[in-house]
């Protein structure tokens, strides 16, 4: 699943999939995301671990309600 995030002033579409570890780091007020990539280094993003969950949790429902219609969900059936 894809979130788009951005590290202020980059804005970028991030892999969650590929995410392994997310760390808030209180100075640079960012978060650190680990990705599970080979010589993949952190990326810093402006959004909180919350803020990052709730967007995840939006893009969930959002493939899950395209789910339904393509499957025959309240606008899949004529």
């Amino acid at each position: 699943m894809f979130v788009k995030l951005t590290d202020g002033t980059i804005t970028r579409w991030i892999n969650m999939d590929a995410v392994i570890q997310m760390r808030f780091d209180d100075d640079k007020h960012q978060t650190e995301l680990f990705l599970l990539r080979e010589n993949a280094g952190p990326i810093f993003v402006d959004a909180s671990p919350e803020e990052i969950r709730t967007l995840m949790d939006m893009e969930l429902e959002r493939l899950s309600q395209i789910a339904k219609w393509t499957t025959g969900g309240p606008m899949g059936r004529i």
